[in-house]
């Protein structure tokens, strides 16, 4: 068996071992009432699906060492609204088409998701029309730019010492790219991430 076939199928059956542990999940939240317990398997469920796709794509992928960024990110940003989405909210990707390696991709679509789901919960009412804007490129070094036009986030929030999960995952998370965080509140939330 040559290298590319048993690259390809660890990503499979990396990505079936990440759906079944998603239907564990599942069945687990199924054993309780409280909205709080059931959203916390909701969100769990979604960062295990992010690192799923991450698998699934690479073995789609031609280059088994190398995922597509832009595809990656619409297809995250898709599966995010179809979630979460119940407002009019469109969210706009402008991904420069990077190959990133999997120790990249990965913790790198953990951040896209979990900003782009706490935009999506608590940013906008009913009624609003929200924009989400995702952006990421290269000058000196790679820019990640999430900005919403929600009503953004309180300013009682630190973003270095959050009390949130979310926010304390981004923060790792950015730490492992050995990245920079910065958070403006005009007019909506800005996440930029440098690394």
């Amino acid at each position: 068996m040559d290298e590319r076939i048993r690259e390809l199928e660890l990503h499979h059956r990396i990505k079936n071992n990440l759906q079944i542990i998603n239907s564990l999940i599942n069945l687990q939240s199924e054993n309780f009432d409280d909205e709080d317990v059931i959203n916390a398997f909701r969100d769990t469920q979604n960062r295990v699906s992010s690192m799923s796709l991450v698998h699934q794509k690479l073995y789609q992928s031609q280059e088994l060492n190398n995922l597509s960024l832009n595809g990656y990110i619409k297809d995250l940003a898709e599966n995010l609204n179809d979630i979460y989405g119940g407002n009019n909210t469109k969210i706009n990707v402008d991904v420069q088409d990077f190959h990133l390696g999997i120790d990249t991709i990965i913790p790198l679509g953990m951040i896209v998701n979990e900003i782009i789901s706490n935009s999506l919960k608590y940013a906008f009412s009913d009624d609003d029309n929200g924009i989400i804007n995702i952006e990421f490129n290269s000058n000196k070094c790679y820019v990640l730019i999430i900005e919403d036009n929600g009503k953004g986030i309180p300013d009682n929030i630190d973003i270095e010492n959050p009390g949130t999960l979310g926010l304390q995952l981004i923060n790792t998370l950015v730490k492992q790219l050995n990245g920079e965080i910065e958070l403006e509140r005009k007019s909506g939330t800005k996440f930029i991430i440098r690394f």
